[in-house]
């Protein structure tokens, strides 16, 4: 019932109601996983995320999943991880990655993460891969454009970002804002 009211109360947008309903799911509940993880995407959205970390760590210590890692990933990108804080964002989605490599999704992470850390040559690899692996993600498409124009690689930075275009009309307005 808690994670049927915490889907409820995400709907609505009320993140921190539904931090507190499944915060109360007891450690003796064969749900106490889920009710963790679903704590940890709330922490992520309330932008607590000392917390999210702390909740997915202690999640991967249980059972590493590339759910998990990628979240632990999405959290160290948003909060500027380094090796002090508990790892890169790349790291952890690689990790992810390496766990289940026909996830886009996770290779996509992985290449967007490289991107903001400014590696343009790994940041191309891995958006390549994202692209191969899923045509139509038109925002893989749009990122590697950019980090295939900062390679100095323009016509083929054109074609990706205009493929982009092609896929979504939102791409038209990311061409007009910087890309982190």
């Amino acid at each position: 019932a808690r994670l049927a009211l915490w889907d409820a109360h995400v709907e609505a947008g009320d993140h921190q109601v539904a931090l507190a309903v499944v915060q109360a799911v007891p450690e003796t509940s064969p749900l106490y996983a889920r009710a963790r993880f679903l704590a940890g995407l709330s922490s992520l959205s309330l932008r607590r995320y000392d917390d999210a970390f702390a909740v997915f760590r202690a999640l991967e210590m249980r059972q590493s999943t590339p759910t998990v890692l990628n979240n632990l990933g999405v959290v160290q990108l948003q909060r500027g991880g380094t090796s002090q804080t508990g790892g890169t964002a790349t790291y952890y989605f690689d990790k992810a990655a390496q766990a289940d490599p026909d996830d886009p999704d996770y290779v996509f992470n992985l290449g967007y993460a490289y991107w903001q850390e400014r590696d343009t040559t790994a940041a191309v690899y891995w958006l390549r891969e994202a692209v191969r692996r899923n045509p139509a993600d038109g925002a893989a498409h749009f990122v590697l454009g950019a980090a295939l124009a900062l390679a100095g690689s323009v016509s083929e930075s054109t074609r990706e970002k205009e493929l982009a275009k092609r896929l979504s009309s939102t791409y038209e307005q990311w061409e007009k804002r910087p890309l982190a």
